[in-house]
């Protein structure tokens, strides 16, 4: 990944624990939104967006919320 990238994508990134591998590691252009792993969890009034991989360490908080335009990671996998 070349540094403008990662400086960009580091930037974007509030939590990345929430993440399974670190966004922008995919050899490829898409994004979180496009991946099969994506999970639209409801709460309340709310919809938070979850990587479905790391679905044993979600809690009921932003702390494991993904952005859906984030650079897939290395375990992306077209929906």
């Amino acid at each position: 990944m070349n540094q403008e990238l990662f400086d960009s994508v580091t930037e974007l990134i509030k939590n990345p624990k929430a993440y399974p591998a670190f966004p922008g590691t995919a050899n490829n252009s898409y994004k979180c939104k496009h991946c099969q792993h994506i999970c639209r969890v409801s709460g309340g009034s709310k919809i938070y967006i979850k990587c479905g991989i790391l679905e044993h360490r979600w809690t009921n908080g932003v702390g494991t919320d993904i952005k859906a335009n984030s650079p897939a990671c290395s375990f992306f996998q077209l929906n």
